[in-house]
């Protein structure tokens, strides 16, 4: 069977199945030796009687994060408040290039735009005039969380 790796809990995976059924694996000896097994891979499961399986192949990812550790990432939204605390541009920008080098595309999220709105549009407008889609949220206000 395949199937695409939800969750990693302790070498234990959570697989959704191309019949859409959750399915608890483990991978391989042989396979474990191989290459990690990261949450977004696309793989081969031998699925036991009950709800465990064992994985026994990884397809070749398109691309791959290290810090969290995720693979196969069409879309990465990065978070950042805009004070309390401070946004900080230089790991923004960091992060952006990451995403662009694994070619995944960055969304910005600039939160906390309550606390001081003009800086979180001033933000997502030089953002977007670098051509990066921007948002601007608050959990307080309700703001940009449609």
């Amino acid at each position: 069977m395949e199937g695409t790796v939800l969750k990693d809990q302790n070498g234990y995976f959570t697989i959704l199945g191309n019949n859409q059924v959750l399915t608890r694996c483990r991978s391989r000896g042989a396979l474990k030796k191989k290459t990690d097994v990261l949450v977004g891979d696309h793989v081969e499961y031998e699925a036991n009687k009950g709800f465990e399986g064992v994985i026994t192949k990884v397809y070749k990812r398109k691309n791959q994060l290290y810090r969290p550790s995720v693979s196969n990432v069409d879309e990465l939204v990065l978070v950042s408040s805009i004070c309390t605390p401070n946004l900080n541009r230089g790991l923004l920008d960091k992060m952006i290039l990451l995403a662009e080098n694994a070619n995944m595309s960055p969304v910005i999220c600039i939160n906390k735009c309550d606390l001081d709105e003009v800086s979180a549009k001033r933000v997502c407008e030089e953002y977007e005039k670098a051509g990066y889609p921007c948002v601007y949220t608050s959990t307080y206000t309700q703001d940009g969380l449609d």
